[in-house]
């Protein structure tokens, strides 16, 4: 009787090893670089491993100053270099009421670089806020107005229209040496003007450069003399204005 051989031998066919070996080592190498740059992202991304040691305020402030802007840091300092969310951070650091501008960069290897611009205040807006250079409206906590600056006011949604008035009103005022202490458009969309000499103007809804102008040709000539007698002018007349005087002693005896 023949004898059976338990170990046997079995080899692929010529064409299989040919045509599929390169193929299963390629999605085998392919699988193993996927597995390491799995584990690589896992060590990248522990914040052990790439702590960040290093975070650089850079600003010039005269409102804000650096423990405000590292309070709101707090959340995100036990973060990584990698992990540390940039875009939040700038969220947090923006909503402070005094920060105009934010740039957050991360600086390979475990440096963050935060530059602050802090908000310039041209003028007053209503009772506590401000604008900036561009009309646009902030609200820092607080805020009571600055005695130096101009007080404006009007729909929160013209604030940079009031701005731009206020500009062309002063411009044209220079020519008489007249300041502005107060230049308001209410909800009908007339404006009311107060002088730093305390003379109140109204300057109605149309024409506003025109009458200003007009006005301003006859300062001088008219009523310079006269400016602490005044107390108020409107300008709402196609051809003049009209001038309100105060009441001297005798006047207020009389009446």
């Amino acid at each position: 009787m023949a004898k059976v051989n338990a170990a046997s031998s079995f080899q692929l066919p010529v064409g299989f090893r040919q045509s599929w070996l390169p193929v299963i080592g390629r999605v085998l190498l392919f699988a193993g670089l996927v597995v390491l740059l799995m584990l690589l992202r896992d060590w990248v991304m522990n914040p052990l491993n790439t702590p960040l040691r290093q975070i650089d305020i850079e600003g010039e402030f005269k409102h804000l100053d650096k423990a405000q802007i590292q309070l709101a840091l707090l959340p995100e300092l036990d973060k990584g270099f990698f992990t540390v969310d940039v875009d939040a951070i700038h969220a947090q650091l923006k909503n402070l009421p005094w920060v105009d501008q934010v740039t957050v960069r991360r600086i390979w290897k475990d440096r963050l670089s935060i530059q602050v611009t802090e908000q310039v205040a041209v003028a007053n807006w209503g009772d506590s806020a401000a604008l900036n250079s561009r009309g646009e409206v902030f609200q820092p906590a607080k805020y009571v107005g600055e005695q130096s600056l101009v007080l404006l006011d009007g729909p929160a949604n013209h604030a940079a229209h009031v701005l731009q008035m206020y500009w062309k009103v002063v411009g044209l005022l220079k020519q008489a040496e007249l300041s502005v202490s107060r230049l308001q458009l209410d909800e009908r969309r007339a404006w009311h003007l107060l002088l730093g000499n305390g003379i109140t103007m109204e300057l109605g809804r149309v024409q506003l450069e025109q009458r200003l102008q007009r006005f301003v040709r006859s300062w001088p000539m008219v009523l310079a003399h006269a400016a602490e007698r005044i107390s108020a002018i409107d300008l709402r007349y196609s051809n003049g204005f009209a001038v309100r005087w105060q009441l001297d002693n005798s006047d207020k005896q009389a009446s």
